[in-house]
């Protein structure tokens, strides 16, 4: 079974920051701020292993592009898999279910090889 790279972009990563901010300074819960990341970069980390557990999202042109999903609690992941390069690329990371316009947003805005 082959291992994949796994890549997070510049605004995933900002976004990954940004709820962990929120979780810690509006919130209050630096400790929950805590555990929240450190979960969900495992999670992300884990899709080196069998990246395609995941199901493809059912929106096109998403579904077209290859576009899955990961929920890790009420978080969700989105990502693509590139099997020539053997590399998983996370671009976007919101809190439930974003609109089918905002996930095709991010989808734009990331450059991927």
């Amino acid at each position: 079974m082959s291992s994949y790279a796994v890549e997070i972009t510049r605004r995933a990563s900002q976004q990954l920051r940004d709820l962990v901010a929120f979780i810690r300074d509006d919130c209050d819960m630096p400790q929950a701020a805590v555990r929240i990341f450190d979960n969900l970069s495992a999670k992300i980390q884990g899709l080196s292993s069998m990246p395609k557990r995941f199901r493809i999202v059912d929106i096109d042109p998403l579904a077209s592009a290859g576009v899955r999903r990961m929920n890790v609690r009420k978080h969700s992941v989105f990502y693509l898999v590139d099997d020539e390069r053997l590399k998983v690329v996370v671009f976007a990371i919101f809190y439930g279910s974003p609109t089918a316009q905002r996930l095709q947003g991010a989808l734009r805005r990331t450059s991927l090889p």
